[in-house]
């Protein structure tokens, strides 16, 4: 019984120290990837690369759509939902994500607008019908395509009626 449990304990000792060297070597690789999206993300002021927003938000699918678009769903708490706090998060993401020629990101208030959870790309066929209570939540939709940036969203809800804001390259 003692030969048996020797190699048994063996085994598991050098499955720990191989976990233990695979969680060092993921830490020493998020760091390098930190290093690296704060020196793509930095302006080498320290003022400004630290960005505080005044609400909560959550990026729930951030993926390459195509080699050059970029698309990005945000949960956004529904009391934050305003013009100005959709500029402001618009305007962080889109200085956040420059090397993507287009970017899209699709906001939503409530969790029954969000995709559910997969491994596979979401995708949306076009002829999918509307959820019957697609205008209940606001949403909000961001594009940017080379130099010009724009938003839609809807400020009364249950109604189909989106509002258009222009952004300049200088809003913040």
């Amino acid at each position: 019984m003692k030969l048996l449990i020797l190699p048994l304990l063996l085994s598991m000792f050098a499955f720990s120290a191989f976990a233990q060297k695979d969680k060092i070597k993921q830490l020493k690789i998020q760091m390098l990837i930190s290093a690296e999206q704060k020196k793509e993300f930095s302006s080498g002021n320290s003022e400004t690369d630290c960005v505080t927003m005044k609400f909560h938000y959550l990026v729930t699918l951030d993926f390459m759509l195509t080699s050059k678009i970029r698309r990005i769903e945000v949960f956004m708490n529904e009391k934050a939902f305003s013009e100005e706090n959709l500029k402001t998060l618009f305007a962080y993401l889109s200085d956040k994500y420059t090397s993507s020629e287009d970017l899209n990101v699709i906001v939503n208030t409530n969790w029954n607008q969000l995709q559910l959870p997969t491994d596979c790309l979401p995708l949306r066929a076009s002829n999918q019908p509307d959820k019957p209570d697609k205008y209940d939540y606001h949403q909000a939709i961001f594009n940017r395509r080379g130099k010009i940036k724009y938003f839609r969203y809807n400020p009364v809800l249950k109604t189909s009626i989106f509002k258009k804001v222009t952004m300049n390259n200088n809003s913040q």
